[in-house]
Parts: structure tokens; C-alpha cells; sequence
């Protein structure tokens, strides 16, 4: 799960229309990092949820942490002229061969994204739940 930092901010300060290019670009940039298997989903607002199938934790991990890096360096204009750069906090949920209820792994994608607010944003936090299959 990730979530543009402090976006209602930046809607308030740049307007409704310089935050709508900022969705469109943010989600742009997820598109381009992930596979067709994956899924990714505008869960509301700035969040978004991305579902990567058959990935292993340290790969999935990986992922985010070069995502969030390179959200921060997106160069964005509107109507000509530079917008600040943007930032984005990711909470990740790693399921292991199991079936579990899809909002279990959502709440603890979002405990992990909390936190990761909580402690400065602009980061990746990993849920400390783990899901194992039986």
C-alpha cells in the first residue's frame, strides 16, 4: 500500500488540477515498475494498493524501496512551471502461500503504512505481521 505524502497539502497549495497530475504521474511511474501480472489499484484518495502474485519477500521489498526513491525525483511541471518534488510512504504485507481475508492482509499493509508515516514518511516499512501458509 502507499499513500503521496502530505497531498491534501500540496492540493490546498497548488490546487486541485496540479494534485490531479500528480496522481496521474505517480500512477505513470507505478505502471512502469511493475509486471503485467501485477495489480495495481487507486484504493482512495492518494492511496494506492499494489498486488504483486509469485514474488519473494526480499524482492518485493526491494521494489518499494526503489520506488520510493525514485518518486522523490520525479520532475513535474504544470502549466510550465516546476511543481516541489513529492514523496510517498509504502506499508508492505508479504503473503506466503496461503489464503487468508483480503482485508487482513489491507489492515496490515495499513498498520505498515501508518508507521511509516508515523516515523518521518518518504519510507518503506514492513508489516511485522506474516502471512504462512498451513
Amino acid at each position: 500500500m502507499s499513500d503521496i505524502d502530505h497531498f491534501k497539502k500540496f492540493n490546498d497549495d497548488y490546487g486541485h488540477d496540479a494534485g490531479d497530475l500528480v496522481l496521474v504521474e505517480y500512477a505513470n511511474l507505478l505502471k512502469t515498475h511493475f509486471r503485467s501480472s501485477d495489480v495495481i489499484c487507486r484504493y482512495g484518495g492518494e492511496e494506492f494498493i499494489i498486488i504483486m502474485p509469485d514474488i519473494d519477500r526480499e524482492n518485493l521489498i526491494k521494489r518499494a524501496e526503489m520506488l520510493c526513491q525514485e518518486i522523490s525525483s520525479l520532475e513535474l511541471l504544470y502549466q510550465n512551471k516546476p511543481l516541489p518534488p513529492i514523496t510517498a510512504s509504502f506499508g508492505v504485507a508479504y503473503l506466503h502461500n496461503t489464503l487468508i481475508e483480503k482485508a487482513d492482509m489491507i489492515k496490515a499493509a495499513d498498520i505498515a503504512l501508518y508507521e511509516a508515516k508515523n516515523n518521518g514518511r518518504d519510507q518503506v516499512v514492513v508489516s511485522s505481521t506474516e502471512f504462512v501458509g498451513i
